[in-house]
């Protein structure tokens, strides 16, 4: 027997109308008040109240507003990062959480991505049929605001098992993904390892930008920090003399469409990006297959010193086996100097 499958209905045309004002009209009128009030008034219809496809806009429109808070805020703790020397990992949970309650943008960042959240998962209940998106690409970015919320749960030991299974979450949705999206996880996936492992991961974050800024020619993959935002376009291409001429095109094609962005493309190796995957996914780390495969590449991409250093930090060992010749002093000298 085969299984029933629900792929959704088909949009209702007022609301296909408001998605293509939306979403590929950026920067030609449609403010986000604007958009919520069509948004409004569409939900008291019968036929667009049921529509998978609007609870999605509003989900996008909603992370938009909560990223755009969330990089301000982050960037708001430079100081107190600069207190500590910019060793991040010496930033403790209790003063992020302290500054996210007394922070002007704490309640609407919180309300933002809890409205995200809520659109997120009724779109995914209702699903949706579209060209260019579908609700698995905002399931990605709903895993992405829970494991963002997730960082802020007081008691260790609840927290380090929901982290643990939104990182499970994510790769199951890899290995079901096509190439280019399971490659975008498995990133994702392999920086907040690493993050964890160098307990700077209430400070730094890795997400997939917002379906807004994808579908715009954007970045698909932000690093968020205290130093900023890096937007990462990434192409995970196949080494072959075959398609040497084709990876040659395909970069080009890309570095032209972010020209006069702040989006950095970023190229990785496939076969030996995926082969550092599985060796991470079993258990081994290899400081020096992390900077080869992933780490070297981000570095000379990064339109900073601070993302540069933040590189060199995740090549070295776990804090919590770090030998004393391994230290976060000696890689900022290195770079200084």
């Amino acid at each position: 027997m085969v299984p029933h499958i629900n792929w959704g209905t088909r949009t209702p045309p007022e609301v296909d109308k408001l998605k293509i004002a939306y979403i590929y009209q950026r920067g030609t009128g449609m403010t986000e008040d604007e958009f919520h009030k069509q948004a409004e008034a569409l939900l008291k219809t019968p036929e667009c109240a049921k529509s998978g496809m609007l609870e999605a806009l509003l989900g996008i429109s909603f992370h938009e507003k909560a990223d755009a808070q969330f990089v301000g805020f982050l960037v708001g703790l430079h100081e107190l990062v600069g207190s500590h020397k910019n060793d991040l990992s010496a930033v403790k949970r209790e003063e992020v959480r302290e500054r996210l309650g007394r922070s002007e943008l704490g309640p609407s960042l919180v309300e933002a991505e809890r409205q995200a959240l809520v659109h997120f998962e009724r779109a995914d209940r209702l699903r949706f049929v579209d060209k260019f998106f579908s609700p698995d690409n905002t399931f990605a970015n709903q895993i992405d605001l829970e494991y963002r919320t997730a960082q802020r749960i007081q008691d260790s030991s609840e927290r380090d098992h929901e982290l643990a299974r939104l990182q499970e979450r994510l790769l199951a949705v890899s290995d079901e993904a096509n190439p280019g999206i399971a490659a975008e996880n498995r990133l994702i996936w392999l920086l907040r390892k690493m993050f964890q492992e160098q307990r700077i991961d209430h400070l730094v974050y890795a997400e997939h930008a917002t379906v807004k800024d994808d579908l715009c020619g954007g970045p698909d993959i932000i690093i968020f920090s205290p130093f900023g935002r890096f937007d990462i376009q990434l192409k995970a291409l196949s080494a072959s003399e075959y398609t040497e001429g084709y990876n040659e095109n395909l970069k080009r094609s890309a570095e032209e469409k972010v020209a006069d962005t702040q989006t950095k493309v970023v190229t990785l190796e496939s076969g030996e990006f995926n082969s550092l995957i599985r060796a991470e996914r079993s258990g081994k780390v290899v400081a020096a297959k992390r900077w080869k495969a992933v780490l070297e590449k981000l570095s000379a991409a990064s339109p900073s010193m601070e993302m540069k250093m933040l590189a060199a930090l995740l090549m070295l060992e776990p804090v919590v086996s770090r030998t004393p010749r391994q230290t976060k002093s000696s890689v900022r000298k290195k770079f200084e100097n």
